[in-house]
This record gives C-alpha cells, structure tokens and sequence, in this order.
C-alpha cells in the first residue's frame, strides 16, 4: 500500500465515522417531520381469519384469485424454464440468451407502466389483456419457438405482458374490497404463492415438452374466466 492509498483510506474511514455519527440525528430529524407532515391513517377495520373469510365470500374477491391462480401458475411454470429452453431449443448462445433475458425485464418494466395506466380505466380490461399476453407468447415459445428471432421476440412480449398483471390485479383486489384492502391483500399474497409452488410442480411433471403449453393454456384459463365474468357483468369494470 502506498503513501497516497493510506491517505485515502483514512479519509474514505473519516468520511464513513462522519457519516456514522451524523445518522441518528438525521433519523430523529426525519422521524419529527414525517410526524408532524404525514396525515392520521387509523385503520377502517379490524385484521383476522374472521376478515379474511368475509372478504373471501365475496364473489368478485374469489375471481380475482382463481384468475390469479391460474395465470401466475402458467407464467412461472414458463418462466422457470426459459432459459433451458433457449439453450436447447433455438440453440441460442450466453451472450444472446443474456440480452433476451434483458428484454425480457426492459418489457416488465414498460408493462407494469402500461398495466397501470389500462387498470386507471378498466381493471378487468388491464387483467385480460395481460394474462392473454402470457396465453399467445407461451404458445409461441411452444410451437414455433425453434426459431430464434421468434424466441427472442416472443420472451421478450411475455416479459411486457407479466409486468402489467400483478399492477393489475391488486388494483381490482383493492377496489373489489376497498373497505378490507389488507386482508384482500394477504389473500393475493397467499394466492400468488400458492401459484408458484404449483407451477413449479408442473415443470417437474410435465418437462420440457409441455410445460410452454401448460403455460399458454393456464394463462388463457385466467384471461378467458375475468373476461366473460366481466362481459356478463359479474365484476365492475372499473
């Protein structure tokens, strides 16, 4: 170590002492404004199991996670699996599996962007949509996926379309049981969790042959039920 990386580890070690002394000064400073700022939020209701099978018996609240259950099921059975499939079935390389898989988030960023702006005006909308995103770009990856400029293009349409579900979904969940929002709120949790184990299940069953589909018709199942459930006015639109 040199004379001048001594000097600089001792600053970078008085800056961080600096630092350290300051921070429990700033967090009290912080604490006091967000007190006297911050508005009074007292809860609307009382939290439980109680609740929550109140909530549960409401039949928009029970569509909205049969819906959740499926799609999410089909898209991590998919998911789990894409890059296995990428490597044997377009016989993609690293280095393209890796800017695909880039797509693939750049898209779940700019759909939950889209998905929150269709849920702003239609929640059964914003949710068909995207579950029948999943439905075609599974299909896609099933039956034509061999090409790679298909591949590519369809994981990438897939990581748009699931960015826009889960902004979509808890938007109906918290307007389908505004006075409930966080029992409604552990129910999805709970759905989405239960959804992943069993995607998981299915890629063990099914393998590499049919698991694409598996996702395409799941997510179709999801997308198919909030649809006609919204065009026969079982749920609000908004």
């Amino acid at each position: 170590m040199t004379l001048i990386d001594v000097e600089a580890h001792d600053r970078e070690k008085q800056q961080v002492s600096l630092i350290g002394a300051c921070t429990p000064e700033i967090d009290n400073a912080i604490a006091e404004r967000l007190a006297f700022t911050l508005p009074a939020m007292p809860p609307s209701g009382s939290g439980g199991l109680g609740t929550m099978a109140s909530v549960l018996r409401r039949p928009a609240i029970r569509l909205g996670l049969v819906t959740i259950l499926f799609v999410v099921a089909g898209h991590f059975a998919g998911f789990t699996f894409i890059r296995p499939f990428l490597e044997t079935v377009p016989l993609l390389g690293v280095e393209a599996i890796s800017g695909i898989l880039l797509a693939f988030g750049i898209g779940g960023f700019l759909g939950n962007i889209a998905g929150g702006l269709i849920a702003e005006r239609n929640t059964t909308l914003a949710i068909t949509l995207a579950a029948s995103g999943i439905a075609v770009t599974a299909f896609l990856l099933a039956f034509a996926g061999e090409a790679p400029a298909m591949a590519a293009v369809a994981t990438a349409l897939w990581g748009f379309a699931f960015g826009a579900l889960p902004v979509s979904v808890q938007s109906f969940i918290t307007q389908s049981a505004a006075d409930e929002a966080e029992s409604a709120g552990a129910l999805m949790l709970a759905t989405f969790q239960v959804a992943i184990s069993s995607g998981a299940v299915i890629v063990d069953v099914q393998g590499a042959t049919g698991v694409f589909a598996f996702a395409g018709i799941a997510a179709l199942l999801g997308a198919t039920l909030i649809g006609v459930a919204s065009r026969r006015g079982m749920v609000a639109a908004g």
